[in-house]
């Protein structure tokens, strides 16, 4: 029997997405994190199966936690409790059953924003041999709180301070986290091994297929960390021969929201040249 079938769109574009990402992957680990080491002293490429990628997006109570603004917690209840479900509940509807659950959503929030996303930051230093300065782990912490879409990755540009230290020595640094907490999980050598402390520079991958295009929501998102800071390396993928193995890699690094601009013009277009 022969006979024949095809993917439905949407399922061919997110094939074709995954291919470009796998594409990327292999052209920072070949290309350009090698080029880069010839200015840094570490460079890392963290993308969806890494420690830092699993933390975005954060919700809105989160992200202000992290960002130490004051949070309405009745008012962020009330936003959310109506359009948020256990099962085929609202939260509302089920706090009404279960009289504990509101204090435990609230609890959770705090775990994640002053717990879990800080143990993951370090975490994914660590992993890789090195303390971040108490200047880049912050500047990461504020980069995860302002971000309101998940990017497809970040690339860690990393120098030596010149400063060594135990693990000891380094969570006294970070005192004003809550670092017994944190650090509960995390494998610490108890030997005085020292390791090297590191500032930086964070970017942010964002890597679009064919006709895939950076979509509104996301667009704000990086207008908005752009503006403090954090530049987007943005990647386009096209297609040109998938027998023959032939694809073309647009790269731009973009440092302001006009250059971001002129990428979302040509995606209006319909060129998707960026």
């Amino acid at each position: 029997m022969r006979f024949k079938f095809s993917f439905h769109p949407k399922e061919l574009s997110g094939l074709k997405g995954l291919i470009a990402e796998r594409l990327i992957r292999a052209y920072l680990d070949k290309v350009l994190i090698p080029n880069l080491k010839n200015e840094f002293d570490f460079v890392f490429a963290d993308m969806h199966e890494g420690t830092f990628s699993q933390l975005t997006p954060l919700s809105f109570v989160e992200s202000a936690l992290l960002l130490g603004e004051n949070v309405d917690w009745d008012e962020a209840w009330n936003m959310i409790s109506e359009n948020s479900f256990v099962g085929n509940m609202t939260y509302k509807e089920y706090a009404k059953k279960n009289k504990a659950f509101k204090k435990q959503w609230k609890e959770e929030h705090i775990h994640h924003a002053t717990v879990t996303v800080p143990r993951n930051i370090f975490e994914g230093f660590l992993r890789r041999g090195v303390f971040p300065s108490l200047e880049l782990f912050e500047k990461f912490i504020r980069l995860i709180a302002l971000l309101e879409n998940a990017p497809d990755g970040f690339i860690l540009k990393l120098n030596k301070t010149g400063v060594n230290l135990s693990s000891y020595n380094a969570i006294k640094i970070f005192s004003r986290w809550n670092w017994e907490e944190i650090f509960e999980d995390l494998e610490l050598e108890t030997s005085p091994k020292e390791t090297p402390v590191v500032s930086g520079e964070i970017e942010i991958i964002e890597i679009k297929a064919d006709r895939a295009f950076i979509m509104p929501h996301q667009a704000e998102s990086y207008k908005k960390v752009i503006a403090e800071g954090y530049p987007l390396r943005y990647f386009h993928v096209t297609f040109i021969s998938f027998e023959k193995n032939e694809f073309e890699i647009d790269e731009k690094l973009v440092k302001k929201a006009s250059e971001l601009e002129v990428i979302l013009r040509r995606h209006d277009k319909g060129k998707c040249d960026a």
